[in-house]
């Protein structure tokens, strides 16, 4: 209900009210309620305190945009000119966005909530919430296309790929990993929200930032799904892997080169399209940035491959559910096509006279 709010709603109130149904039971999902120990309880405090100061940064961007607009709706788009109290409104509420996405350095919350969850609700967490957290941003930043906010978006979005990707290198526990993996890929769609906005809002813009967040829903909750069927925590238990259980580890393998952005998949288009948004707004240096990032989140996505197929190790079979081993392939199966995407579209249209 919470993300569906923020999604529809055209009247900042309903933005925050959507934001805190979101949330509320985000928190209560990563404690567990109190039964899964003290890592879980710890993690949910922690997140409980971030989205609190999250919830009260937006309430107080709200106050200011009423004192300068004397409504809590907005047009998108139609505010001229901007003054300082606006550009603080916006900065306010686009930074409680930015908490809600993991962008750094307002990150710190996010590997500690993530490794402490399930797999799959860590899953849940980094695709859907994280979704929603952008629909967020991309509202706020529509009001005001040019902004303070909408011009630091870019740079934002450069440095939390390139901390993301450099932290996730020295990663042990598979999880944890996945987790600076995400902070990397929330900057990429933290990039698309400032070429989007840098072009000045138009839709046609968004269309990369939409194709983003659909392919990063079948890659991650497919990253996180295998570790909830295959039990395995660490890199260490990754070794080997591929002789016990070949179909898993060919599905792991799919995920891994999606996430880097290997060709044909659907990573290596979702990155291709905001790489080529961002080109076309002028942003040649946030682009640099992200490349070298990408190539050094594509180091540790294929050291893992390595590791599963090339390392010595038990090799022991992991049993997973049929449930599990069939939402592995719904995920595998559009992380693997999606990148073939345009060329299949093509024939489509012709065939259909459009």
């Amino acid at each position: 209900l919470g993300m569906g709010i923020i999604a529809l709603s055209r009247n900042l109130l309903m933005l925050f009210i959507g934001l805190e149904l979101m949330s509320i039971p985000a928190y209560l999902l990563v404690s567990g309620l109190g039964r899964r120990g003290k890592a879980s309880t710890e993690a949910a405090l922690k997140y409980f305190f971030c989205g609190g100061a999250a919830g009260a940064l937006f309430l107080l961007g709200i106050a200011l945009y009423y004192a300068r607009m004397k409504t809590l709706g907005f047009a998108p788009g139609a505010v001229r000119p901007i003054d300082p109290i606006l550009n603080a409104a916006l900065a306010l509420m686009g930074t409680a966005a930015l908490f809600k996405i993991g962008a750094v350095p307002l990150h710190f919350w996010l590997p500690d909530v993530y490794e402490a969850s399930p797999p799959e609700l860590a899953g849940f967490f980094s695709t859907a919430l994280k979704a929603a957290a952008v629909l967020l941003l991309m509202r706020v930043v529509s009001i005001a296309p040019a902004s303070s906010l909408a011009r630091a978006l870019p740079w934002v979005g450069a440095l939390t790929m390139f901390f993301g990707a450099t932290l996730a290198l020295g990663q042990k526990s598979l999880q944890r990993l996945l987790s600076y993996s995400s902070i990397a890929h929330a900057g990429n769609i933290i990039l698309g929200v400032g070429a989007w906005a840098a072009l000045g809002a138009d839709p046609s813009a968004a269309y990369a930032i939409f194709f983003y967040l659909a392919a990063y829903l079948f890659m991650n909750n497919g990253a996180f799904s295998f570790l909830a069927v295959s039990g395995l925590k660490t890199r260490e238990e990754l070794k080997g892997f591929a002789k016990g259980s070949p179909a898993l580890a060919g599905l792991f393998a799919v995920f891994m080169l999606a996430l880097g952005g290997a060709p044909p998949t659907a990573g290596f288009l979702a990155k291709l399209l905001i790489f080529w948004e961002a080109l076309k707004a002028g942003l040649y240096v946030p682009v640099a940035v992200a490349l070298l990032s990408a190539l050094i989140a594509l180091v540790y996505y294929l050291a893992l491959v390595r590791d599963a197929y090339f390392e010595e190790g038990a090799s022991a079979s992991a049993p997973g559910s049929s449930i599990g081993r069939a939402v592995l392939w719904a995920c595998a199966a559009p992380s693997a096509a999606l990148g073939l995407f345009p060329i299949v579209l093509g024939p489509i249209q012709r065939l259909l006279g459009l």
